[in-house]
């Protein structure tokens, strides 16, 4: 499936929205995001984006900052020059 470019604008928008401070977590999550959203549509699931990035995140990403423990796993493999 392909998405428009106003689509992945869409999902990049809604990632922004997350602040995540570092570019490379970001690119690996804006990747599952579109990679996942892709299958739920591959399944026949045609809602908005919108909802569909929104369920990513609640089922995938569960609790109130979901990307924040990534950004400290990533910094204190950072840290430890892993």
């Amino acid at each position: 499936m392909t998405f428009s470019y106003q689509e992945i604008d869409l999902i990049g928008l809604l990632l922004d929205t997350y602040q995540i401070k570092y570019q490379e977590i970001y690119d690996e999550i804006f990747d599952h995001m579109i990679s996942a959203v892709e299958d739920i549509r591959g399944c026949g699931d045609q809602r908005s984006i919108g909802v569909l990035f929104i369920e990513v995140v609640q089922t995938q990403f569960p609790g109130n900052q979901p990307f924040q423990l990534i950004e400290r796993q990533y910094e204190k493999a950072y840290k430890k020059k892993i």
